[in-house]
């Protein structure tokens, strides 16, 4: 979809998202956001940035900051478990996912049987076999693998790339949706070539891989929904020289009734942050540099 069609269908989500927030999301204390020039914190109180260089155009009803930076962490990853199918699981569907050096890959799904959740819903184990071995994933699969597929209706996001770049460390293979109360819970699966073994790690939102800063290494951008308390929100994975890092644009975000919200688009790379309050809603686009976002002025380059 393009950048316009985007913009519009978060701020759709943004007005009308319901559902349980997602617990797994790491949301820094605070963050450089846009509201009257003020660093907005997690909490909802704002506290003041000397150094937080605004800049409002005519007709603008907020002063958006000249920069954002990012506050990049590593991620957390767990090694996946090399595990035959356990005795008595049944097996219901198998999807292609797939391929590593020039082997097949799959996902196979399996039913508990005679095991439900509390609330009666069955439990749907997932195994990814590559090259004929088998490894187990660390938590339940949501149900929407066995649905119909659809570009608007993704259970899983096939990346296969090296990452950051053709000769780097890391084989991303993709993401699958985790069991949870509301979509776009992710399990991401990725091959350390650096320790020989795959990993994991989870992280709400769908994946698309690009080099945002033009550096000839790539990022992947993961554009989260929003959901019921959390607006729609971007995370940046970047290679750190030594390890995997991520950032998170923006944070959860209420002051004098303003609401954030950030998007990517995938088409130019910008990174829209966007403010609605009471009054008509605010938007300024950025790009991203050097673990930061600069501010897009008219006229410039996304």
């Amino acid at each position: 979809m393009n950048g316009r069609i985007l913009w519009i269908f978060l701020l759709t989500l943004l007005l009308s998202a319901c559902g349980k927030e997602p617990e797994s999301r790491n949301v820094p204390a605070s963050a450089e956001l846009p509201g009257n020039g003020s660093a907005i914190s997690a909490s909802g109180s704002e506290s003041k940035s000397g150094n937080t260089q605004t800049l409002q155009e005519k007709g603008e009803k907020f002063a958006f900051p000249m920069e954002i930076p990012l506050q990049f962490m590593p991620v957390e990853r767990s090694e996946l478990i090399a595990r035959a199918p356990q005795p008595g699981l049944e097996q219901v569907k198998s999807i292609p996912f797939g391929s590593f050096n020039g082997s097949p890959v799959k996902l196979d799904i399996y039913k508990e049987p005679g095991q439900l959740q509390p609330n009666g819903d069955t439990i749907w184990r997932g195994l990814i076999d590559i090259a004929g071995k088998s490894y187990l994933l660390p938590d339940e699969l949501s149900r929407s693998h066995l649905e119909p597929q659809s570009e608007e209706n993704r259970s899983f996001h096939l990346l296969n790339r090296n990452f950051p770049a053709k000769d780097g460390p890391y084989y991303l293979l993709g993401s699958l949706e985790l069991k949870a109360e509301g979509p776009g819970r992710g399990l991401y699966i990725l091959f350390d070539r650096t320790e020989n073994k795959w990993t994991s790690f989870e992280e709400w939102g769908a994946p698309h891989i690009t080099d945002l800063d033009g550096d000839g290494k790539d990022e992947m951008v993961v554009q989260f929904p929003g959901l019921h308390l959390y607006p729609p929100n971007v995370t940046i994975y970047a290679y750190g020289g030594s390890r995997l890092e991520k950032g998170t644009v923006a944070v959860e975000s209420v002051s004098a009734g303003n609401r954030v919200y950030a998007g990517a688009a995938q088409d130019t790379g910008a990174i829209r942050i966007g403010v609605i309050g009471e009054t008509e809603p605010a938007t300024a686009d950025y790009r991203y540099e050097n673990k930061k976002l600069i501010r897009l002025l008219a006229g410039d380059k996304k």
